[in-house]
């Protein structure tokens, strides 16, 4: 039999948790991400990728609407939008180091400053048990407690650094954005908005690599495994 928790006066088991609304929609993000990735430097269908790529980004911030209006907010739904989150992130990083070999070296420090800050944070989470990473440390870096706990910044930062890898993208597969001022000024600003997000993700790993050590000194002399 699955174990079964009992929360807020019901009992939920395993299989609930696994088809929370919230989680439902996680899987679909996956499918949408995985059917996106076909269609990247396809000749002839390349916009499908935007799209299906756009539609997961879209249902990430369902998902959380879902959790909080069912009131199915969970560790394993945590644990499956970070891995989301981390897999569309990764998998645009590569996409554009395919479409622009030249700064490929760029996407490839992206992708690590991005999986490494989050996985750090998560760790950390987890150490502290903690309900979420999100801004829950009271001696965050200033620009950490900003990010998380302001949210015009932080809807800045994350659908303005989302925005500017498909503009990327697109600027990538038409030869007329590549001339065209205005797009390529925009495309500048939301590079600019991605660099400040990476930064954020520099103090992420410094912060989460920190409380990592700071937790190893608390517990010398414990056996790690």
């Amino acid at each position: 039999m699955p174990p079964k928790a009992a929360t807020k006066g019901k009992t939920v088991s395993t299989l609930d948790v696994l088809l929370y609304w919230p989680n439902i929609i996680g899987y679909l993000r996956f499918a949408f991400l995985m059917i996106s990735t076909y269609f990247a430097f396809s000749t002839t269908y390349w916009l499908l990728f935007p799209v299906f790529y756009g539609a997961a980004y879209l249902m990430d911030i369902a998902d959380g609407m879902a959790a909080r209006a069912f009131n199915q907010c969970s560790r394993y739904g945590a644990a499956l939008d970070m891995i989301c989150d981390r897999a569309s992130n990764a998998t645009m990083y590569m996409i554009l180091s395919g479409l622009f070999p030249k700064w490929d070296f760029v996407f490839y420090g992206c992708f690590i400053l991005d999986f490494g800050s989050h996985w750090y944070q998560f760790q950390t989470t987890a150490l502290m048990k903690a309900e979420s990473h999100k801004g829950k440390n009271k001696d965050e870096i200033f620009i950490i407690d900003l990010y998380y706990n302001n949210k015009l910044f932080f809807s800045t930062l994350v659908i303005g650094s989302e925005t500017c890898t498909v503009f990327l993208y697109l600027l990538g597969k038409i030869a007329l954005f590549q001339t065209n001022f205005l797009y390529l000024a925009v495309t500048a600003i939301l590079c600019l908005i991605m660099a400040t997000k990476m930064l954020v993700n520099v103090f992420q790993w410094y912060g989460g690599f920190q409380r990592i050590l700071s937790y190893d000194y608390e517990h010398r002399g414990e056996k790690v495994y």
